[in-house]
């Protein structure tokens, strides 16, 4: 794996001990401002302080968890700098068991769900063809879509406007939100060294000490953080779970949805971290999936809510140009001690909303362009273009048409309401439908009154749209085919039409020759210049030589009057 010349340090690099300290305290208090998602969920539920507590320090402990494991290697993690957080896929789903049962149908459910997402990941690595990366494109385009409202009303500070007149900003928490986000951009794009590595929490620093000059920090949330203890025993009650066979279903497939959603981020990570990135590693993916799964089973036993993989923080990981994965060592490390430190969690609550608005705004534009990168790394057929643009449509329905899923039942509800799993599930649904009648192999036939490079060209980027493969494996097949055709007709050694027969499986592209006629020779050396001009024949050598060259591998057999040129391509 060739490490990105915009990363600083890559997947197994160590960096100094100072900046490895700032990478993992940034990413370790960024993890722990997206608690607000258990504490909107217990407000939403209706759920008392201490009950609040005990989800919240549930979700750390889960979270701390899953981020350690997802620093091992495959089959048991990622292998990856992969942050875990609650998962806001997961809040309708958590709200409907809440309200049914409180705490224990919560644990109940959240452990369903984890047993799904640990089979699903024993099977991930076969399924390859039901997430190619237009369907993780998606996914990761709607991750940014999904984050964007929330992270646009918090920039904003918008309410409604006195008289009707809609969403006005306010003055106070734009300039702080706008003041984070310059900051935060100048230190990613154009900061060098420390500074860059320094990007979130520079823009944290400006944005809190802004917040207080402008009286956007309460007195009441400064007496909190004072009173609160510096050490403390965690929050956390052994809940008795409690199940609902009517809700099994829901859990069932929110648990593939979140698969995909961690699924997609982890590709993000895949790309950013390898200059070669080419096809989606399922493994890895499986591995990463296994240790959300394990979270979820924490986060059931102890009283948290589903975690999932964390875009913001892959959207830091970009910013600041380091992907070490030890970093996930050091933020399981200070998430574990957060449990027992009151006063940190307490000072998490005192930054701003303003803050929080300006890095989810970066990490939406981030994961939006990424997703929009990775559905262009393949070839797009009609049948896969509509995939991506309907996917994206019924996204965008919940935001363009508000309240038109409100009449849907309560079983329903969780997957209609969020943008991010109604495009997540209808891309899936799509890919599947839209690949009936789609075939692995593909003829045809090639004479001396065609064009062979058009033919070809022709002929193959047509499969190769229809089956989405890679644009640059494509056209390795298309020149190193059009020079064994025209070697083939030039040497007048096929006396027939040529048939040309492709087959591709995600992983292979394969291109056959077969002629009747005399075999060619595909040497694995160049002959010599001598050669050349004593023997007419070293010519034909030199094309096999040339034709050799430009595959992953060659074969020739023959069957009776029929030679068969297999070309193939590593995809």
């Amino acid at each position: 794996m060739r490490k990105p010349d915009r990363l600083k340090y890559g997947v197994d690099e160590r960096p100094p001990t100072s900046e490895f300290a700032v990478l993992a305290l940034q990413h370790a208090v960024l993890a722990l401002m997206f608690m607000i998602y258990p504490v909107a969920a217990a407000q939403a539920i209706g759920f008392s302080a201490e009950q609040t507590g005990a989800l919240v320090s549930g979700c750390i402990a889960a979270v701390a968890v899953a981020t350690l494991l997802q620093y091992l290697r495959p089959p048991w993690g990622s292998g990856a700098l992969a942050i875990q957080l609650p998962s806001p896929v997961m809040l309708p789903s958590m709200v409907l068991a809440g309200l049914s049962g409180g705490l224990s149908l919560i644990a109940g459910m959240t452990i369903v769900l984890g047993v799904s997402e640990l089979l699903l990941s024993r099977v991930m690595r076969h399924l390859r063809a039901f997430f190619p990366p237009e369907v993780c494109g998606v996914v990761v385009l709607m991750l940014g879509v999904a984050i964007a409202t929330p992270a646009l009303q918090s920039f904003t500070g918008a309410q409604p406007g006195a008289e009707g007149h809609g969403l006005q900003a306010d003055a106070r928490t734009l300039s702080v939100a706008g003041a984070t986000l310059v900051t935060i951009l100048a230190a990613a794009v154009f900061g060098r060294g420390p500074i860059k590595l320094f990007a979130l929490g520079g823009g944290m620093l400006v944005g809190v000490v802004m917040s207080a000059m402008l009286g956007l920090i309460t007195p009441e949330a400064v007496g909190g953080l004072r009173d609160a203890p510096w050490v403390g025993l965690p929050n956390l009650h052994l809940v008795q779970p409690q199940f609902d066979l009517m809700l099994v279903p829901l859990f069932v497939l929110m648990a593939a949805v979140n698969s995909v959603d961690n699924l997609g981020v982890l590709v993000g990570i895949q790309r950013m971290v390898n200059a070669d990135w080419k096809k989606i590693d399922m493994t890895q993916g499986a591995g990463g999936i296994q240790a959300n799964a394990v979270g979820n089973l924490v986060a059931g036993a102890v009283g948290g809510i589903p975690v999932g993989l964390s875009s913001a923080n892959v959207g830091l990981t970009f910013a600041t140009g380091a992907a070490t994965r030890l970093v996930s060592l050091a933020v399981a490390g200070i998430l574990f001690l957060a449990l027992f430190t009151p006063k940190v969690v307490a000072a998490l609550a005192l930054i701003p909303r303003p803050v929080i608005g300006a890095l989810m705004v970066y990490t939406a534009s981030y994961m939006a362009v990424a997703g929009m990168e990775l559905v262009q790394s393949r070839m797009l057929s009609e049948r896969r273009m509509f995939t991506v643009g309907l996917s994206v449509l019924l996204g965008l329905s919940p935001l363009i048409l508000p309240g038109i899923y409100d009449g849907l039942p309560d079983m329903l509800a969780p997957i209609f309401h969020s943008t991010l799993a109604i495009a997540a599930v209808s891309a899936l649904l799509l890919n599947m439908v839209f690949q009936i009648g789609v075939a692995q192999n593909a003829s045809a036939s090639v004479g001396k009154e065609l064009s062979t490079y058009e033919t070809i060209r022709e002929f193959l980027e047509k499969q190769g749209g229809l089956w989405g493969a890679r644009h640059d494996v494509v056209t390795r097949a298309i020149n190193a085919s059009s020079e064994a055709l025209e070697t083939l007709l030039a040497a007048g050694v096929a006396t027939h039409q040529i048939k040309l027969d492709a087959r591709y499986d995600e992983v292979n592209l394969d291109v056959v020759l077969s002629y009747q006629g005399e075999a060619l020779e595909f040497p694995n050396e160049r002959p010599d210049i001598e050669d050349l001009l004593a023997d007419d024949r070293s010519q034909l050598r030199v094309a096999g030589y040339i034709i050799r060259r430009s595959v992953d591998r060659l074969s020739h057999r023959t069957e009776g009057e029929w030679n068969r040129l297999g070309l193939h391509f590593e995809h």
